[in-house]
Order: structure tokens, then sequence, then C-alpha cells
């Protein structure tokens, strides 16, 4: 077979499965703010449902509701809108195959995690500290822990060590 001067194509396999990688790292955040969005709208909508239909709630707790719809759906909306326009700015990284900026990751990683603290902030606002931390009423802080004891373990939560733990703290909530 003669040597031919044609030219040889040069693959860089690590910079095409960082490429690859991150675009499916995309994909799955768009679809995780997908979801988000949706959960806070359906959540909006729940929230409007037991504040004005009668006999659902305690008239106590249906006056709370009602005196803090405005700011719920207000906080719910903003949300939404803060999703939904992540949404779109994560479909225009992975239509033009561009990585995000570490200070969009920063920026966006801060006012995610804020977003469950002025939900519990405005809860204790309206049904006072004690109903709003009881560990019966309160999955935020249940839902931390759990979490945060599952990072912990790595994945491994039913391990024999950690077991027993997990299932105290997770009963304890119940």
């Amino acid at each position: 077979m003669p040597m031919t001067n044609a030219p040889v194509k040069i693959f860089d396999w690590g910079r095409l499965y960082q490429d690859e990688l991150t675009t499916e790292i995309l994909r799955s955040e768009r679809k995780r703010v997908t979801i988000l969005a949706g959960l806070f709208a359906f959540a909006a909508c729940v929230y409007t449902f037991f504040a004005f239909v009668p006999g659902l709630l305690g008239p106590e707790f249906r006056v709370r509701f009602q005196a803090q719809w405005p700011w719920i759906i207000s906080l719910h909306g903003a949300v939404v809108a803060y999703e939904w326009a992540l949404r779109a700015g994560i479909g225009w990284l992975i239509e033009h195959r561009r990585q995000p900026h570490v200070a969009f990751r920063f920026l966006n990683a801060l006012v995610e995690t804020s977003i469950p603290t002025a939900l519990l902030f405005m809860a204790v606002s309206f049904l006072g500290p004690r109903d709003a931390l009881a560990p019966r009423r309160s999955c935020f802080i249940s839902f931390l822990s759990c979490s945060r004891f599952f990072n912990w373990t790595r994945g491994s939560a039913s391990s024999s060590a950690w077991s027993r733990p997990w299932k105290i703290l997770f009963l304890h909530t119940l």
C-alpha cells in the first residue's frame, strides 16, 4: 500500500469525553429545573386551594394562610420564573455546546439554597416557630438532615455501620 500525503485526523479523546459529559450534565440539569419549576407551580396551586377553600383548614390557619398568600405566591412565582429562565439558559448552553461559567454555578447554588430558607422564614412568620419547626410537621429539617447524612456515607445508607442511625433519624420524624 503506497503512502499518501492525505491529512490524518487526530482526535482529542479527552476533550471529546469532556464535551459529551458536560452536555449530558446540562441535559440532566435542564430536566431537574423543569421538574422543580413544575413542583413549585403545583405547590402554589395547593397553597391557594388550602387558603381559599372553606372547610379544609381551621379558621385560624385559614386566616393566616390568606394573610400570607401574596408573599407565598410571589416567592413561588419568582422561583418558577427563575427556574424557567435557568432552563432557557441551559438550553442555550447545550445548543451552542458551551460550559457554564464558574461564577454562574456559584450564583445558582446560592439562589437555589436560599429558596428553602426563604420558605422556612415565611412559614415561621405565619405559623410561629413552634409549629413551623416542629419535627413532625417540618419536612425541611428532616430532609436536610437525612440528605446530609446520606452524603456523609457516600450513598451507602443501607450499609450495616450506618443503617441504624439512618433509621432512627427517619423514624423520629414520623
